[in-house]
């Protein structure tokens, strides 16, 4: 067998019949064969080819006329024919004027067929020069035997083994002087100068040639837009002496022949020619037998005349079309950049695009990124900023190749002074601010961003995916790095060499440090507002925007960083632009018109079509893969062992009317689901047989949940709800069919049958609510709720609906109930109701759980977390934002930790009891801790698994294992524990859950930060168990109520000094799994807590006990059958010390009355407290305790004939208070506790610009209010409400928050403090236009807005709300006064009249 290579040449041909033939006949010798494609050839070139190829000669004839082609795409084309049809191992591109030869003579093919890959290989030109004197011969190469001193070549060819085409998608550029490998390549091909071969190159051959080639050569260069000025100067002369129709001497035309391809410093003095024949000793059979004697110029020229003519054509159509798409304003990116591109000149010249915005004071500059091509430079992010309401400066960067960063050239930063120019004569010209000033850019552009925002003090900077380090990323392919040998060179290195004049170790380390060394020199007072947006798994992230983030924090510089879920760095372009305007939006909402949603929707819809794009390309996707979506039938039909025969029919007849009926979105459905795009499966197919039974849609507009849930045949026959859709539904018209209301569900019922119905509710909090009745019983049945065949609860139906008729058969018979977080995962979910007496399942639904959120920012995240802790998957972006905040927390604290000169000793207390699964993994988790001064103690009691062989394993200096011979419980324990330690601060960790690395770093450095901290608590990451993402993150900042209602600490994420534990007694002792919780009160009500809002503990723990029992609320651990509502003792409480009037606008209620004016004179205080009760016509037993009560002197008492509201009321009481004295407001069914007024007091006085202070207003348990305000919390425990999710009142949550004092910009004036000068200041309570309600609303506005107050909620005063009955009285006595005062809050024409109120027109 031969070992001979098959040497094949590649060409692409166009007018070259006087050439040609010995271009065939002398490389056929050469080569095994010769691909040519004819590029539309006017004059004989096919002809004399395909002659020749008639002749036998090794040529393939190909003939492609496409204009304007791709020559590097159509040398692909043919190095694949090359070698996929006839096994090329090596590969010559040559022109027609190209003759392959050895320096020495010979057949260069013995040197050819020494060529080895991976190799590719380069050879000089060797170019001849006629001496345009008459010959016969005919034959080229024997006819012009003179040429060049190759001195004065520069220019080389490529020779490619066939084995970079087919392994490494190696392709030959334009002119075939180089190669072009993917860049994962880049540098690992090696390039090897073979001086043994030459490139005979005969590109003037003769008069009529020369002619011919300088006439069209002067046109085509005249014609082209990028030709520079003097060039091509040498075609100019001949080309004027040919119009003017003079002679043209040989002299000339040999001096044009030999400068031929040359620039002016190449030619210096002259060319020298010297004589040098080919060698074509070797050659067979070169004959010129079909080459005609002489050329026509003309022809050539009339040719080109006519395809320039047409060119005009085009244009003048494109341009009419351009100047119409002008006027009406729709002008194309490029269109509009080339209408307003501007030259900027200082000490360089800055080409420039800027867009006024009318009335702003705002201006974004985005500076460029890298393009693909060395020589073409492009403006960033037009398009995606072309409709946000700010100035916009676009600025290119076309400095060297591929650009400067807009530096300068040889560390002389011209091009950034003449950038600083332009910038500051921008700002000055339209009165723009610097810290108005955003900077943006991705990749290339983030970092010039990030190095003009610090250096140089702008606003903001927004980065999508930037290098940091920039003189690695210039210079080294980081990416393709090897694990030893040569480290391979980027492709930007002349980038590099540009700016630093080189790329050698002190380039690489001075380029690097241009940015680094700016976060020393900067302070972080002067820093931008940094925000940074990379990929997870791009390579910038780990290797540029890590380091750079840690430098931020080691100075304590802000910044906010959003990772996204994809890898590649290019796709930064895909979800940069969305991150970008949201970003906008958060900096400024007016940036950004509409709904910001709805920008997000529409990258969404740009992003589906991008995925679906690279699917139909077949981008990332297997053969395999490939193969099953080419034939999906087959597939289907391969499959049908799983499916049966039936279902496989069902399944081809369906995928064929799903395509048919264009049912299926691919690009909505590879954006939607990331992991079906990575696996590069056929999607649809994933839909038809797993994905539909995974919840997923086919399509944004069909919800395959919803059709199964409308259609309960298609739910009980478990059809794919597309598929029935696509064969069955259309015609059926099944889109149209309604659900079932309950009043038809009732009515269906039999007498004596069971009936209900079960839903999920969303508001306030996501609940199971329904009803559950038999027919003919009108008592309350106990039902039992389930979710996914889990037990919820056991819940009585005796609900009361207020949106159902009094009348309606269902009402008092609901029931509503909140759903287990755990369970709010945005995933479907079966729901049941079950009779809890016979086990009957009475109704199910197939419902989609989630969570509802709005907040936007940190702030309002913290302000949620006050009243719902909790925040399930699926993460919104908005959430993973604030995750990203809170990681830069963490961050400060670590820096804060790292500069303390001495590290205190951290205590970890480890409590086991056979925990043999996870005992190892929590041991690693301490150990693993970055802090470097840790104690760990476990207390193993009495393990009966082998977690007592585990612990005999584990050894340290700073470990001790103590041993329970017998089982003492967890919290005597953990008190043993906490006795025996050293440490300063004590930290627990059980098994089942670990810490991030810096988690006891994090903690110290809080402690740090809070010098008063008796404890500290942060969030923590809950997991389901076995599952790789968490289901949801639980951080609150403190409630002090909250927490006594329902606990959202955990001690894995609670760490307290040792000395507070000293103080409070450690843990309660008592036998139950209510002890950690009472520990968490008790410091919380008696020490200084504050909440750390870091996540860094997660818990693998079994989230929510499905079917415990055991009430969850401390009281039944404390004092089963404590009476609800009883007033705590407050221990020591503040004294009042400023005269106190309590107003009482009052109305009926007389329990509620007494009640609260009893607890009132339980304060005692003196002539310092005075009640002031105004009553609205109430009846005779209210009117005579009132009135009881005045004459013993202990109220003031005004009694109305009428009832006037609340407010008007609220002002009568007011009018008759003691001069001089505050204000209290405060409800008639208000149980005031010792302390209260006196906190209170307290706070009005000490807190800054103090307008109004609240207490808890806590409400009792069972009552319907108490989750509409605090979404968290056991409605069946009393809780404080007056910070209100439902409000949304709460403002400017502390990072570190202790759960004593918060901003409200709303309260209720259930009880309200109100210092006398604030009150008189404000003019009052507004009854004119908030006759019953409202008026706190705008008095809260009013000091809030107009006299700059704040309002103060405070915790240490709690006032009970028994929730009113004079409302319900009200009603009942007089539907017409319940109408206008509670549903309209208006006056009745008499009233206003009497009192000279106007009725506003807007009040209607």
């Amino acid at each position: 067998m031969s070992n001979k290579k098959k040497i094949f040449s590649i060409s692409m041909v166009k007018n070259e019949m006087d050439i040609i033939e010995s271009f065939v006949r002398y490389n056929t010798n050469v080569f095994d064969g010769m691909i040519i494609m004819d590029n539309g050839s006017t004059d004989d070139t096919l002809k004399i080819l395909n002659l020749l190829a008639e002749e036998g000669l090794p040529i393939v004839v190909i003939e492609d006329a496409e204009k304007g082609f791709d020559k590097v795409k159509k040398f692909y084309q043919l190095s694949r024919i090359a070698v996929d049809e006839y096994m090329a191992d090596i590969i010559v591109p040559i022109d027609a004027d190209e003759f392959l030869i050895s320096t020495e003579g010979g057949n260069p093919r013995e040197i050819l067929e020494k060529l080895k890959a991976p190799s590719y290989y380069v050879i000089d030109w060797k170019t001849y020069v006629p001496d345009f004197k008459n010959h016969d011969e005919q034959f080229i190469p024997a006819k012009i035997t003179q040429c060049r001193d190759r001195s004065a070549e520069k220019l080389q060819k490529v020779i490619v083994p066939g084995k970079l085409v087919t392994d490494y998608g190696v392709k030959i550029a334009r002119g075939s002087h180089r190669i072009i490998s993917p860049h994962k390549y880049e540098g690992k091909l090696k390039k090897q100068y073979n001086p043994d071969l030459l490139m005979a190159h005969f590109p003037i051959r003769s008069r009529e040639q020369t002619i011919s080639k300088i006439s069209i050569g002067w046109i085509n260069a005249l014609s082209s837009p990028e030709r520079k000025k003097g060039q091509s100067f040498h075609w100019e002369k001949i080309f004027n002496s040919i119009k003017a129709n003079q002679e043209i001497k040989n002299e000339d035309l040999t001096t044009f022949a030999s400068e031929y391809s040359l620039e002016d410093h190449q030619i210096g003095d002259g060319i020298k020619l010297i004589k040098d024949p080919m060698d074509l000793s070797f050659c067979n059979d070169i004959t010129i037998k079909y080459t005609p004697d002489k050329l026509n110029p003309i022809s050539n020229l009339l040719e080109a005349c006519e395809e320039l003519s047409k060119d005009y054509v085009e244009l003048k159509k494109e341009r009419i079309s351009h100047e119409k798409r002008k006027s009406k304003g729709k002008l194309t990116t490029s269109e509009y950049i080339k209408e307003n591109e501007v030259v900027y000149r200082d000490l360089e010249e800055i080409k420039y695009v800027f867009c006024k915005k009318e009335g702003s004071d705002k201006l974004i500059i985005s500076f460029p990124g890298f393009t693909d091509k060395i020589g073409t430079f492009k403006y960033s992010y037009v398009r995606t900023l072309k409709d946000v309401n700010a100035h916009r400066l676009f600025i290119l960067d076309d400095f060297g190749t591929r650009g400067s960063y807009l530096l300068g050239k040889g560390r002389e930063f011209t091009v950034e002074k003449t950038v600083l120019s332009l910038i500051d004569t921008l700002l000055e010209k339209y009165e723009i601010k610097k810290e108005n000033v955003i900077l943006q850019g991705s990749s290339k552009g983030g970092w010039i961003a990030l190095y003009y925002g610090i250096k140089h003090h702008f606003g903001h900077v927004i980065a999508g995916g930037p290098q940091t380090k920039m003189g690695r990323f210039l210079v080294i392919d980081e990416v393709n790095l090897p694990a030893n040998g040569k480290v391979p060179l980027s492709s930007k290195v002349n980038v590099a060499d540009y700016i630093s004049g080189g790329h050698e170790d002190e380039d690489i380390e001075y380029l690097d440090s241009l940015l680094y060394d700016l976060i020393n020199k900067v302070p972080p007072e002067d820093f931008p507002e940094i925000f940074i947006h990379v990929g997870k798994e791009d390579f910038h992230y780990p290797h540029h925007v890590l380091p750079f983030t840690r430098r931020l924090d080691e100075v304590g510089a802000y910044y906010q960083l959003d990772l996204e879920d994809y890898d590649a760095h290019n796709d930064v372009a895909v979800y940069y632009p969305e991150y970008l305007i949201k970003t906008l939006a958060s900096i400024d909402s007016s940036l950004v018109d509409g709904d910001i949603n709805d920008l997000s929707t529409q990258n969404s819809i740009f992003q589906a079509k991008i995925y679906e794009m690279e699917y139909n390309m077949g981008r990332n996707r297997s053969l395999t893969n490939r193969i099953i979506s080419r034939f999906p039938s087959l597939f289907i039909i391969l499959n049908r062992k799983n499916q049966g025969i039936k279902n496989t029919l069902i399944n081809l007849k369906g995928y064929r009317a799903i395509k048919r009926n264009q049912l299926f979105d691919t690009g909505y459905y590879l954006n939607s689901y990331s992991d079906v795009r990575r696996s590069g499966a056929d999607p649809l197919l994933h839909y038809l047989y797993s994905g539909y039974k995974e919840g997923r849609n086919p399509s944004p507009t069909f919800d395959g949940n919803d059709y199964l849930h409308k259609h309960g045949d298609v739910l009980k026959a478990e059809m794919n709800p597309l598929l029935h859709f696509a064969l069955y539904g259309i015609k059926e018209e099944r889109v149209k069919k309604q659900k079932t209301t309950d009043t038809q569900v009732y009515r269906q019922l039999d007498d004596g049958a069971l009936g209900g119905v079960i839903r999920a509710d969303d508001f306030p909090v996501p609940t199971l609510a329904g009803w559950f009745v038999k027919i003919g019983d009108n008592s309350p049945r106990e039902a039992v709720l389930k979710i996914d065949n889990h037990h919820i609860v056991d819940v009585i139906c005796d609900a009361i609906d207020s949106d159902v008729e009094p009348t309606n058969p269902i009402q008092g018979h609901g029931f509503q109930v909140p759903i287990p977080y755990y369970f709010l995962d945005g995933r479907i979910h079966q729901i049941e109701l079950h009779d809890k007496l016979t086990g009957e399942m009475i109704a199910q639904d197939k419902v989609k759980l989630v969570q509802n959120r709005s907040y936007t920012d940190f702030s309002g995240y913290l302000s949620n977390s006050i009243v719902s802790p909790m925040v399930n998957v699926p993460f919104r972006e908005q959430d993973k934002r604030c995750f990203a905040v809170m990681e830069n927390v963490a961050r400060k604290l670590q820096s804060a930790a790292l500069k303390m000169e001495n590290h205190p000793l951290v205590s970890v207390v480890m409590y086991v009891k056979n925990n043999e699964a996870n005992l190892k993994s929590t041991v690693e988790s301490v150990l693993n801790q970055t802090y470097p001064s840790i104690e760990l103690i476990i207390i193993d009691d009495a393990s009966t698994d082998d977690s007592g062989k585990i612990l005999e394993k584990i050894n340290g200096k700073n470990i001790s294992i103590i041993s329970n011979e017998s089982y003492h419980g967890v919290s005597r324990s953990r008190n043993m524990a906490v006795s025996s330690a050293h440490g300063e601060y004590i930290a627990y960790l059980d098994p089942g859950n670990t810490w991030d690395q810096n988690y006891i770093l994090t903690m110290v450095g809080a402690f740090q930060e809070l010098s008063d901290a008796d404890a500290l608590y942060c969030g923590q990451l809950l997991f389901k168990e076995e599952e790789q993402h968490p289901y949801a993150v639980r951080f609150g900042s403190l409630n002090r109520s909250l927490l006594k209602n329902r606990n959202y600490m955990d001690i894995n994420a609670f760490c307290h000094t040792k000395d507070v534990s000293q103080r409070l007694g450690g843990f309660n002792e008592k036998p139950d799994h209510l002890a950690q919780w009472d520990w968490f009160v008790k410091v919380a009500e008696s020490g200084q807590v504050y909440s750390v809002p870091v996540v860094l503990s997660s818990s693998f723990n079994e989230p929510y006990n499905l079917q415990d029992k055991s009430p969850n609320t401390l009281e039944s651990r404390e004092s089963q059958g404590e009476e609800h509502g009883s007033i705590p003792d407050p221990g020591s409480t503040p004294e009042i010390h400023k005269g106190v009037s309590i107003v009482i606008p009052s109305y009926e209620s007389l329990n509620d009355i007494r009640e609260c004016v009893e607890s009132i004179l339980q304060v005692g205080a003196g002539k310092k407290l005075e009640i002031v009760v105004v009553d609205n016509a109430s009846s005779g037993p209210v009117v005579e305790y009132l009135s009881g009560l005045k004459d013993e002197g202990k109220i003031k008492l005004i009694l109305n004939h009428v009832n006037y509201g609340f407010t008007y009321a609220v002002n009568q009481g007011i009018e008759i208070a003691e001069s001089g004295n505050d204000i209290v407001i405060l409800n008639n069914d208000a149980v005031v506790t010792p302390g209260a007024i006196g906190n209170m007091q307290e706070a009005a006085y000490k807190l800054p610009e103090c307008g109004l202070v609240v207490p808890q207003q806590v409400l009792p348990g069972g009552s319907m209010n108490i989750n509409q305000h605090v979404p968290y919390a056991n409605p069946h425990k009393e809780c404080d409400v007056n910070t209100s999710g439902l409000f949304k009142n709460i403002i400017k949550v502390p990072l570190f928050h202790d759960g004593r004092v918060l901003e409200l910009n709303f309260a209720p004036f259930f009880c309200a403090y109100i210092r006398r000068d604030v009150l008189d200041n404000s003019g009052g309570l507004d009854a004119e236009f908030g006759r019953h309600y409202r008026s706190d609303r705008i008095f809260c506005s009013y000091i809030r807005h107009i006299m700059k107050l704040k309002i103060y909620h405070v915790s240490d005063a709690l006032v009970y709300h028994k929730e009113q009955q004079s409302t319900k009285v009200l009603k009942k006595e007089s539907e017409a006064d319940y109408d206008i005062m509670f549903k309209k809050n208006q006056w009745n024409k008499e009233l206003a009249e009497e009192l000279g109120y106007k009725t506003p027109l807007w009040d209607f």
